[in-house]
């Protein structure tokens, strides 16, 4: 029997296959919430170097829907221990520098644990069914990223940030990676531009120039204030221009808001 194993890392290469089990690999934490609602994993390994997102909310969203699903957390912080586990671990494995044959150790536990479970898995969605839970991020990856992107582009428009202004494409696809990763937001310049750069094949300086430019755009044109109906109450006024990292955070709050809602 192959078990399929849901690994939370963005470090492929180690994750290579091991008899009995099939690896797949995502790096984003909401992104694996929305496989693990879709697809009966045997298994589930976090890497807490290499994964992006927080992995308490994953632990809760797994205690709820498949509680009895084994979790490896791998980490280099013996520090967290008594964390990892208070939120559900199976299994705490600290490594330095994580390397294949650390994963080949993993991968025997792991297939003689598994070997030893007669029922078959099932996915969350199976288990939201039976407790009458409709409420579960039920979408596939690319179809809720797609629509992510619209509602964002939606919402630059309303406060005149429009696509042929330089720095449209970058700001949007800013608040998209934030809503996948929200804790990105307190490394903005460290990781959330250079990111952003990588994926239109620039540099991070000008992905920074390119989303003030456009919200200086707006603001010239005065449609920032309308920041201030989209919230109800007044984040703004005429004389004060927000910046890069007020206007990410601040639309990045209100997608994840109305996701909520």
């Amino acid at each position: 029997m192959i078990h399929k194993i849901l690994v939370i890392s963005n470090y492929q290469p180690v994750y290579s296959s091991y008899e009995g089990l099939l690896f797949d690999t995502e790096e984003y934490v909401s992104s694996a919430m929305r496989k693990a609602a879709k697809v009966p994993y045997s298994a589930v390994i976090y890497d807490a170097g290499y994964a992006s997102g927080e992995c308490s909310g994953f632990m809760e969203f797994l205690n709820e829907y498949m509680p009895h699903i084994p979790v490896v957390i791998i980490s280099n912080d013996e520090a967290k221990r008594d964390y990892y586990k208070g939120i559900g671990a199976s299994l705490v494995y600290f490594a330095e520098q994580f390397t294949k044959m650390h994963m080949e150790e993993i991968g025997s536990l792991l297939t003689k644990f598994l070997s030893l479970v007669t029922s078959p898995p099932a996915a969350a969605a199976e288990v939201a069914a039976a407790k009458q839970v409709t409420s579960l991020p039920l979408q596939e990856s690319n179809d809720f990223r797609k629509n992510t992107m619209k509602a964002v582009a939606d919402i630059l428009l309303q406060i005149g940030i429009t696509p042929n202004i330089k720095g449209f494409h970058f700001i949007r696809e800013a608040i998209v990676i934030a809503q996948e990763n929200p804790q990105i937001l307190n490394r903005i310049t460290n990781e959330l531009y250079p990111k952003v750069a990588k994926l239109f094949d620039s540099t991070a300086d000008r992905v920074e120039r390119a989303i003030r430019h456009s919200i200086e755009v707006a603001w010239q044109k005065g449609k920032i204030n309308n920041l201030n109906a989209l919230y109800g109450i007044r984040l703004f006024n005429k004389c004060e221009k927000p910046s890069n990292g007020e206007i990410i955070a601040l639309l990045c709050d209100k997608m994840l808001m109305e996701t909520v809602l």
